[in-house]
């Protein structure tokens, strides 16, 4: 709010951690919901095999 300089922020992940799991779940829900929605946040009528493939992974 009262910032007025860049701010750098880092996030540190332990290696093999629930947390690391945890995150590239969310990453992976993040890329599922980019596939299935379009630029308007509308659900596609239509997909095809490869995008439904991708979402079955």
């Amino acid at each position: 709010m009262g910032q007025k300089h860049t701010v750098k922020i880092y996030k540190m992940v332990t290696r093999n951690s629930i947390e690391e799991k945890i995150i590239s779940l969310q990453h992976k829900k993040a890329d599922l919901a980019k596939i299935i929605l379009d630029n308007d946040g509308m659900a596609q009528a239509m997909m095809n095999r490869e995008s439904l493939l991708k979402i079955l992974k």
